[in-house]
Protein backbone atom coordinates (compact mmCIF):
# COMPACT_ATOMS: atom_id res chain seq x y z
CA UNK A 1 0.00 0.00 0.00
CA UNK A 2 1.43 3.61 -0.96
CA UNK A 3 2.26 5.88 1.93
CA UNK A 4 2.10 9.68 1.54
CA UNK A 5 4.60 11.76 3.21
CA UNK A 6 3.83 14.81 5.69
CA UNK A 7 4.72 17.47 3.29
CA UNK A 8 2.73 15.47 0.02
CA UNK A 9 0.04 15.60 2.06
CA UNK A 10 0.31 19.11 3.08
CA UNK A 11 0.91 19.87 -0.34
CA UNK A 12 -2.68 18.14 -1.66
CA UNK A 13 -4.14 20.18 1.16
CA UNK A 14 -2.68 23.28 -0.25
CA UNK A 15 -4.05 21.90 -3.60
CA UNK A 16 -6.94 21.23 -3.02
CA UNK A 17 -7.77 24.41 -1.26
CA UNK A 18 -6.48 26.17 -4.88
CA UNK A 19 -8.54 24.39 -6.43
CA UNK A 20 -11.96 25.26 -4.37
CA UNK A 21 -11.75 28.85 -5.47
CA UNK A 22 -13.27 28.41 -9.09
CA UNK A 23 -15.66 30.77 -9.46
CA UNK A 24 -15.06 33.12 -12.37
CA UNK A 25 -14.96 36.86 -11.58
CA UNK A 26 -15.76 39.36 -14.16
CA UNK A 27 -15.23 43.30 -13.83
CA UNK A 28 -18.07 45.44 -15.69
CA UNK A 29 -15.60 48.79 -17.16
CA UNK A 30 -18.20 51.66 -17.57
CA UNK A 31 -18.09 55.10 -18.65
CA UNK A 32 -18.93 55.92 -14.38
CA UNK A 33 -16.12 53.16 -13.10
CA UNK A 34 -15.67 49.41 -12.90
CA UNK A 35 -17.44 46.61 -10.89
CA UNK A 36 -16.71 43.29 -10.28
CA UNK A 37 -19.42 40.24 -10.75
CA UNK A 38 -18.83 36.90 -9.42
CA UNK A 39 -20.23 34.13 -11.13
CA UNK A 40 -21.96 31.30 -9.19
CA UNK A 41 -20.72 28.24 -10.28
CA UNK A 42 -19.87 26.93 -6.99
CA UNK A 43 -21.22 27.61 -3.60
CA UNK A 44 -18.82 30.75 -1.81
CA UNK A 45 -19.53 33.47 0.51
CA UNK A 46 -20.93 35.48 -2.30
CA UNK A 47 -23.23 32.20 -4.02
CA UNK A 48 -25.20 30.39 -1.96
CA UNK A 49 -26.62 28.68 -4.50
CA UNK A 50 -25.24 27.70 -8.15
CA UNK A 51 -26.77 28.42 -11.51
CA UNK A 52 -23.68 27.08 -13.97
CA UNK A 53 -25.76 26.74 -17.22
CA UNK A 54 -26.80 30.23 -17.00
CA UNK A 55 -23.01 31.17 -16.01
CA UNK A 56 -21.88 29.41 -18.81
CA UNK A 57 -23.97 31.32 -21.15
CA UNK A 58 -22.88 34.52 -20.16
CA UNK A 59 -19.53 33.74 -19.87
CA UNK A 60 -20.16 33.03 -24.01
CA UNK A 61 -20.92 36.37 -24.53
CA UNK A 62 -18.06 37.59 -22.50
CA UNK A 63 -15.35 35.20 -24.10
CA UNK A 64 -16.59 35.61 -27.56
CA UNK A 65 -15.92 39.75 -26.88
CA UNK A 66 -19.98 40.52 -27.55
CA UNK A 67 -20.56 42.84 -24.62
CA UNK A 68 -17.98 46.35 -25.33
CA UNK A 69 -19.85 49.06 -26.36
CA UNK A 70 -23.49 47.52 -24.75
CA UNK A 71 -25.53 50.26 -23.16
CA UNK A 72 -27.86 49.85 -20.56
CA UNK A 73 -31.62 50.27 -20.22
CA UNK A 74 -33.34 51.03 -16.94
CA UNK A 75 -36.71 48.91 -15.88
CA UNK A 76 -38.86 50.36 -12.89
CA UNK A 77 -41.15 47.94 -11.95
CA UNK A 78 -44.69 48.18 -10.70
CA UNK A 79 -44.61 51.95 -11.99
CA UNK A 80 -42.22 52.84 -8.94
CA UNK A 81 -40.55 56.48 -9.00
CA UNK A 82 -37.32 54.89 -8.63
CA UNK A 83 -35.88 52.05 -10.42
CA UNK A 84 -35.30 48.74 -9.22
CA UNK A 85 -32.82 47.35 -11.62
CA UNK A 86 -30.02 48.46 -14.50
CA UNK A 87 -30.03 46.64 -17.37
CA UNK A 88 -27.98 46.00 -20.10
CA UNK A 89 -26.39 43.20 -22.38
CA UNK A 90 -28.81 43.68 -25.21
CA UNK A 91 -27.85 46.92 -27.46
CA UNK A 92 -24.86 48.17 -29.10
CA UNK A 93 -23.70 51.76 -29.13
CA UNK A 94 -22.33 52.55 -33.29
CA UNK A 95 -20.96 56.39 -32.29
CA UNK A 96 -20.19 56.08 -36.48
CA UNK A 97 -22.25 59.15 -38.26
CA UNK A 98 -25.14 58.69 -38.28
CA UNK A 99 -24.52 57.28 -34.76
CA UNK A 100 -27.31 54.85 -33.75
CA UNK A 101 -27.85 51.38 -31.65
CA UNK A 102 -28.13 48.20 -33.16
CA UNK A 103 -29.67 44.72 -31.09
CA UNK A 104 -26.95 42.32 -29.81
CA UNK A 105 -26.73 39.28 -32.19
CA UNK A 106 -27.80 36.45 -29.59
CA UNK A 107 -26.63 33.04 -29.19
CA UNK A 108 -29.76 30.23 -28.56
CA UNK A 109 -32.16 30.91 -25.76
CA UNK A 110 -31.28 29.09 -22.65
CA UNK A 111 -33.30 26.75 -19.70
CA UNK A 112 -34.31 28.79 -17.40
CA UNK A 113 -32.12 28.03 -14.19
CA UNK A 114 -33.52 29.04 -10.81
CA UNK A 115 -30.67 27.64 -8.40
CA UNK A 116 -31.78 26.49 -4.86
CA UNK A 117 -30.44 29.48 -2.43
CA UNK A 118 -30.16 31.72 -4.91
CA UNK A 119 -32.33 35.16 -4.78
CA UNK A 120 -33.52 38.19 -6.37
CA UNK A 121 -31.49 40.72 -3.53
CA UNK A 122 -29.76 43.80 -3.93
CA UNK A 123 -26.43 43.38 -5.87
CA UNK A 124 -27.25 40.11 -7.78
CA UNK A 125 -26.99 39.86 -11.24
CA UNK A 126 -29.54 37.84 -13.22
CA UNK A 127 -30.62 36.83 -16.77
CA UNK A 128 -33.55 38.85 -18.17
CA UNK A 129 -35.62 37.32 -20.73
CA UNK A 130 -39.37 37.41 -22.75
CA UNK A 131 -42.28 36.12 -20.87
CA UNK A 132 -41.58 32.71 -22.32
CA UNK A 133 -39.51 31.04 -19.55
CA UNK A 134 -36.58 29.32 -21.69
CA UNK A 135 -35.88 32.74 -23.59
CA UNK A 136 -32.83 34.10 -21.94
CA UNK A 137 -30.14 35.28 -24.32
CA UNK A 138 -27.53 38.08 -23.68
CA UNK A 139 -29.25 40.78 -21.64
CA UNK A 140 -29.24 40.72 -18.26
CA UNK A 141 -29.88 43.36 -14.95
CA UNK A 142 -28.78 43.98 -11.59
CA UNK A 143 -31.01 44.21 -8.51
CA UNK A 144 -30.74 47.73 -7.10
CA UNK A 145 -32.78 46.92 -4.19
CA UNK A 146 -34.28 43.18 -2.48
CA UNK A 147 -36.52 41.80 -5.44
CA UNK A 148 -37.35 38.84 -4.27
CA UNK A 149 -41.00 39.09 -6.13
CA UNK A 150 -38.93 38.15 -9.21
CA UNK A 151 -37.85 34.64 -7.76
CA UNK A 152 -41.36 33.99 -8.46
CA UNK A 153 -42.58 36.51 -10.67
CA UNK A 154 -44.31 35.26 -13.94
CA UNK A 155 -41.93 31.60 -13.65
CA UNK A 156 -39.16 33.36 -11.62
CA UNK A 157 -35.96 35.39 -13.26
CA UNK A 158 -32.58 32.93 -12.89
CA UNK A 159 -30.02 34.91 -10.44
CA UNK A 160 -26.11 33.88 -11.63
CA UNK A 161 -23.69 35.87 -9.65
CA UNK A 162 -23.30 38.77 -7.39
CA UNK A 163 -21.37 42.42 -7.45
CA UNK A 164 -18.41 41.89 -4.98
CA UNK A 165 -16.76 45.05 -5.65
CA UNK A 166 -18.29 48.28 -7.14
CA UNK A 167 -21.85 48.81 -6.06
CA UNK A 168 -21.14 52.10 -5.52
CA UNK A 169 -20.59 51.89 -9.04
CA UNK A 170 -23.96 50.42 -10.04
CA UNK A 171 -26.01 52.74 -7.29
CA UNK A 172 -24.51 55.67 -9.08
CA UNK A 173 -25.76 54.49 -12.40
CA UNK A 174 -29.11 53.20 -10.91
CA UNK A 175 -29.10 57.06 -9.42
CA UNK A 176 -28.66 58.97 -12.92
CA UNK A 177 -31.77 60.66 -14.82
CA UNK A 178 -33.90 58.93 -16.50
CA UNK A 179 -35.57 60.07 -20.06
CA UNK A 180 -37.80 58.55 -22.50
CA UNK A 181 -35.99 57.99 -26.26
CA UNK A 182 -38.77 56.61 -27.51
CA UNK A 183 -39.26 53.25 -28.78
CA UNK A 184 -37.94 50.53 -26.76
CA UNK A 185 -35.68 52.88 -24.81
CA UNK A 186 -38.54 54.69 -22.33
CA UNK A 187 -37.00 54.26 -19.38
CA UNK A 188 -33.08 55.03 -20.36
CA UNK A 189 -30.39 56.16 -17.81
CA UNK A 190 -28.30 59.62 -19.51
CA UNK A 191 -25.57 61.26 -17.91
CA UNK A 192 -26.19 64.46 -16.02
CA UNK A 193 -24.82 66.29 -18.53
CA UNK A 194 -27.35 65.50 -21.23
CA UNK A 195 -29.19 68.54 -22.79
CA UNK A 196 -33.10 68.16 -23.65
CA UNK A 197 -32.47 69.98 -26.66
CA UNK A 198 -29.72 67.60 -27.99
CA UNK A 199 -30.31 66.13 -31.59
CA UNK A 200 -28.94 63.16 -30.58
CA UNK A 201 -28.52 60.59 -27.31
CA UNK A 202 -25.96 59.23 -28.30
CA UNK A 203 -22.69 60.80 -26.62
CA UNK A 204 -24.69 60.67 -23.30
CA UNK A 205 -25.01 57.26 -22.95
CA UNK A 206 -24.34 55.56 -20.16
CA UNK A 207 -22.61 52.29 -21.66
CA UNK A 208 -20.12 48.82 -20.48
CA UNK A 209 -16.98 49.46 -22.53
CA UNK A 210 -15.75 45.93 -21.53
CA UNK A 211 -16.40 42.77 -19.67
CA UNK A 212 -13.94 40.44 -18.90
CA UNK A 213 -12.72 37.95 -16.33
CA UNK A 214 -11.02 38.87 -13.23
CA UNK A 215 -6.98 37.30 -13.75
CA UNK A 216 -5.95 34.70 -10.70
CA UNK A 217 -5.67 36.76 -8.04
CA UNK A 218 -1.69 36.73 -6.67
CA UNK A 219 -2.81 35.17 -3.50
CA UNK A 220 -3.85 32.25 -5.41
CA UNK A 221 -0.98 32.13 -7.54
CA UNK A 222 1.15 32.17 -5.01
CA UNK A 223 -0.60 29.33 -3.46
CA UNK A 224 -0.55 27.22 -6.14
CA UNK A 225 3.26 27.80 -6.61
CA UNK A 226 4.11 26.88 -2.74
CA UNK A 227 1.99 23.75 -3.37
CA UNK A 228 3.94 22.63 -5.83
CA UNK A 229 7.32 23.38 -4.04
CA UNK A 230 5.84 21.46 -1.45
CA UNK A 231 5.02 18.35 -3.60
CA UNK A 232 8.24 18.64 -5.49
CA UNK A 233 10.01 18.42 -2.39
CA UNK A 234 8.40 15.35 -1.07
CA UNK A 235 9.19 13.49 -3.86
CA UNK A 236 12.94 14.34 -3.69
CA UNK A 237 12.63 12.93 -0.33
CA UNK A 238 11.47 10.11 -1.26
CA UNK A 239 13.81 9.21 -3.46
Amino acid sequence: MRTFTPLLVLALTVCASVAEATNVTVRFTTVLGNYDVELCSEISDACPGVAPNTVANFLHYVDDNVYPATMFIHRRGAGGPSPLVIQGGGYWIDPTPPPSTEVVPAFSPIALELGAGLSNLRGTIAMARTQALDSATSQWFINLVDNVNLDGAGGGYAVFGKVVAGLDVVDAIGALTIWNAGGVFTELPLLDTFPPDSPTVIPYLVYVSDISRVPESGALASAATAALALAALARRRRA
